[in-house]
């Protein structure tokens, strides 16, 4: 009985060893289990926060690349149109830079030909002068004849009457001074005659006095007028000298311009190249980002696949 009685304690006492064997290790597996569980979860809440700013980073990403892929586009475009507008406006400044200096010569060929016809005048303007003192000395020496002229008239008339006196003193003298009176009849008519040519003479003097005077107010008229052209021609060879000298400066204004719109064009073209590369950047960006979120997408898909395999 005893012997027995050993033999069955014995069994109890291994079965027993054997359940508290078995509860440590199923408590031992439990507890790993829940150390497993709890880093399972730990480490899915850290994936799922880094994956969730990966992708909220993407996204980010991706909507700033387009939004600067669609401005980049826009700025190409205005740019273009920016370099069109320039182009031609740059066309039309030297176009005008071009009016302005043909505009500019023709002021200052104008110019040159004022001074030369205000120098013509004021030739003309002299020798009328000296046409107007020729003419005063042919009105005096007219005058000087027509005082002759009535000189030699008087002596006519003086020459008549002694001739008259001396056909008087022949025909008292009678057949003795028939021969006197024949002389004093002859000497009587060239007297005659002498008077009839200083008349016509002093007529056509009186003509030539009066078409003098009729010419020398016409001429003193015409230096008048040549001196008011003179004048006039002096005061616009200034004027368009002034306006040659404002011309120039629009010239060269205008010049100035046209090489300031031939870099506003230069400036331009950097610019619509640098927003067509700025555009390719955003595409590659935008490409990216995409590559990035599928990437996130697939890692999420990985991860939680993992994580179910190892939980189970």
């Amino acid at each position: 009985m005893k012997g027995g009685g050993w033999i069955g304690t014995h069994e109890d006492i291994t079965e027993r060893r054997q359940a508290d064997e078995q509860r440590a290790t199923m408590q031992q597996q439990e507890e790993r289990r829940t150390v497993i569980e709890n880093a399972i979860s730990a480490f899915r809440k850290c994936a799922e926060n880094m994956l969730k700013t990966v992708a909220d980073s993407a996204g980010e990403m991706r909507a700033t690349a387009a939004n600067l892929f669609n401005a980049s586009g826009h700025t190409s475009q205005r740019a273009e149109s920016a370099v069109e507008t320039s182009n031609e406006a740059s066309t039309n400044v030297a176009t005008a830079a071009i009016a302005a200096d043909e505009l500019s010569n023709s002021i200052a060929e104008i110019g040159r030909q004022l001074n030369q016809t205000a120098e013509v005048v004021r030739v003309a303007v002299g020798e009328a002068h000296i046409t107007k003192q020729d003419i005063d000395a042919l009105a005096q020496s007219a005058r000087k004849i027509g005082d002759v002229s009535k000189l030699i008239r008087h002596i006519a008339e003086n020459t008549n009457l002694l001739a008259l006196n001396a056909t008087i003193e022949a025909a008292r003298a009678g057949e003795a001074g028939r021969g006197f009176a024949v002389v004093a009849s002859e000497v009587k008519s060239l007297a005659v005659q002498t008077a009839k040519a200083t008349e016509d003479i002093a007529s056509q003097i009186q003509e030539v006095q009066k078409s003098t005077g009729k010419a020398v107010e016409a001429i003193g008229r015409i230096a008048n007028r040549m001196g008011e052209i003179d004048s006039f021609t002096s005061a616009v060879a200034e004027s368009v000298q002034l306006q040659s000298a404002a011309t120039g400066e629009i010239s060269q204004n205008v010049a100035g311009a046209a090489d300031g719109a031939k870099l506003i064009v230069a400036v331009l073209s950097e610019v619509a190249g640098a927003a067509i590369d700025n555009q390719q950047s955003a595409q590659t960006v935008l490409a990216a980002a995409e590559s990035v979120e599928k990437a996130a997408a697939n890692l999420r898909s990985e991860v939680e696949g993992f994580l179910t395999k190892v939980a189970i």
